[in-house]
């Protein structure tokens, strides 16, 4: 009987929600787990910038690192040297492309420059094979410069028409002999004789028609642009 009696003392003290232990006191707070003293605010690291050896040529005398293509090709006419030379009226001037100093003293590297023949040219000396030529001057701001060949390239007695890439690698080009402040590629062409209305250009500026630069060591960052007047 006395059995029967605890075990229905014990139903009863469930029921009423008794609990095991003690109630804590009144306005006693109950304790999270503190932060870990370890953990520190993320600080950012600069990053380097991003170099290149190599412009693009835009409309000239305009070159940049980076290359925002266009539509259309930029068209810069390519006269005859020696119709330059000669100061005949009406004569295109000789394009040139053009970038501050750069600490260089050496320059080897190559120009790749995309060319159109539209219409009857050639050769006014057949006996010359030697038909687009590049200079690579450095330039002073009184007009005094110092120039070197950077190559020629060869084309038949009468140059095909059409579009075509043309390359002038160049080795040991050296500048250290002379001050200067300004570095041009200029672009011609040998004696030449074109029928009315034939033209003779460089293109640049688009994805197809990417004419560019490269010298090694240049080193100068994406957002370079060459904008001398």
């Amino acid at each position: 009987m006395l059995r029967v009696v605890a075990l229905g003392s014990c139903l009863l003290m469930a029921l009423a929600g008794c609990s095991g232990g003690p109630d804590p006191p009144s306005g006693t707070e109950t304790s999270s787990p503190a932060a870990s003293s370890s953990s520190r605010p993320a600080v950012a690291v600069p990053l380097a910038p991003v170099l290149t050896d190599t412009l693009h040529l835009l409309d000239a005398p305009h070159m940049a690192a980076t290359l925002n293509p266009r539509s259309q090709p930029f068209r810069t006419l390519v006269p005859s040297a020696a119709d330059a030379f000669a100061g005949l009226l009406g004569a295109a001037p000789l394009p040139k492309w053009t970038l501050p100093e750069t600490n260089l003293t050496a320059f080897a590297g190559s120009v790749v420059v995309w060319v159109e023949v539209d219409g009857f040219v050639a050769h006014q000396d057949a006996t010359n094979p030697c038909f687009w030529q590049l200079a690579i001057r450095l330039e002073r701001d009184d007009g005094g410069f110092y120039q070197q060949s950077g190559g020629c390239v060869p084309e038949p007695a009468v140059v095909p028409e059409g579009i075509r890439a043309i390359e002038f690698p160049f080795e040991g080009i050296d500048f250290s002999a002379f001050n200067g402040t300004t570095v041009a590629i200029q672009l011609t062409t040998s004696s030449l004789v074109a029928a009315p209305g034939a033209t003779v250009s460089a293109l640049s500026g688009t994805l197809d028609y990417d004419s560019t630069m490269t010298v090694r060591g240049l080193q100068v960052p994406l957002d370079t642009q060459t904008l001398l007047a």
